[in-house]
């Protein structure tokens, strides 16, 4: 049996049969309990963190766009 040390709505918990150490983060736990919507939707850092990272595939696909003339896109770009 694993306690938390807060209360509020599980929003994650590590999958079943993962090994793990003392000390180990194992769920996410909101402790705004009137924010129960907030279970189904992402963090703002999470947001962050997807929007740098398609931010960098872009910068990468223009990066090699301009290098070969944009051929990867076709004759019409």
């Amino acid at each position: 049996m694993v306690s938390a040390s807060i209360d509020g709505l599980l929003r994650g918990i590590i999958r079943d049969d993962y090994e793990v150490k003392k000390g180990l983060k194992i769920a996410d736990i909101d402790p705004r309990l009137n924010q129960y919507n907030n279970c189904f939707t992402i963090s703002d850092k999470a947001r962050a963190l997807g929007g740098s990272v398609v931010e960098a595939i872009f910068s990468e696909i223009v990066e090699k766009g301009e290098k070969d003339g944009f051929k990867y896109f076709g004759e019409n770009f």
